[in-house]
């Protein structure tokens, strides 16, 4: 019979890789869910992340703290949460035939789990759900972090910028608030308040490592692409599953080992002191 599996959680800076390592994950055999947005990020705890987020007035580029909650509105949370997923509605997460036949998350026999930039922040949350879940947090330097957050930037506000106002946007926008959201945002303005964005994750996952050292482990973007074998088989080890060497081999040769801190061969006019305060 087979044992109940503990999801496999991705925490990490937006831009620092988490994408990628959520698509190795899935070649070996780790279902990271059904319907998934162009992040690779699953619909369902996107949203709900979204939401919990939401929840204490933050957002992915306003993050904040869940410390700031009693313990009597964390419980309200949680069985929130708990209700969401035990509902018909994690068909987003296990397919559309679980429409029909319920998915129990909580009794998943499959190696599975999903990865958002805001698990960092709303790890605590999960880990009262899922206490034996393991994470696995990717960090990359933050100067190409913060100059791949400003590049994605500059094109979602040239979308912002070009997109109809029709009378369907119009008549949507008055059903959802968050219709009317624009797809850049509002606050990354430079890469100073890029680098700003990443201490504020940073500060965050420091505070994880501290808090769940024993089931979070942490690796770098540089050394998945310089040392992909090592680090491949350093998280394999750590998740307890088994490595497809011939898969491991192919994933080696497609990733571009020249991402590796791109940033030396940009000239980049940044915050040195800004910079200095993040342990990288």
């Amino acid at each position: 019979m087979k044992k109940i599996k503990n999801p496999i959680i991705i925490t990490g800076m937006h831009r620092s890789g988490t994408s990628m390592l959520s698509r190795i994950l899935e070649r070996q055999g780790i279902f990271m869910g059904s319907q998934k947005e162009i992040n690779n990020e699953s619909i369902f705890f996107l949203k709900i992340n979204t939401w919990l987020m939401s929840s204490i007035n933050s957002s992915w580029d306003n993050p904040k703290s869940f410390d700031c909650l009693s313990q009597k509105q964390k419980n309200i949370i949680l069985k929130k949460i708990k209700d969401i997923l035990s509902s018909r509605l994690n068909f987003l997460y296990a397919g559309f035939f679980h429409i029909f036949v319920k998915k129990n998350l909580f009794k998943n026999k499959i190696h599975w789990g999903w990865k958002d930039p805001r698990n960092t922040f709303t790890l605590d949350l999960w880990l009262k759900l899922f206490p034996n879940a393991k994470i696995i947090n990717i960090m990359r330097h933050p100067l190409d972090v913060s100059q791949s957050l400003l590049v994605r930037q500059n094109k979602l506000l040239e979308i912002d910028a070009n997109e109809k106002n029709t009378l369907k946007a119009k008549f949507f926008c008055l059903l959802n608030s968050s219709s009317s959201r624009l797809k850049s945002s509002t606050v990354l303005k430079n890469i100073d308040d890029c680098i700003e964005l990443y201490k504020r994750y940073n500060d965050q996952v420091e505070k994880n490592l501290h808090s769940y050292n024993k089931q979070l482990i942490n690796i770098k973007y540089e050394d998945l692409l310089i040392d992909t074998q090592n680090t491949l088989a350093l998280i394999f080890k750590f998740i307890d599953i088994p490595v497809n060497e011939s898969e491991i081999a192919i994933i080696e040769k497609e990733l571009d080992k020249n991402r590796a801190f791109a940033y030396k061969n940009i000239r980049l006019s940044y915050d040195k002191d800004i910079l200095e305060s993040i342990n990288y």
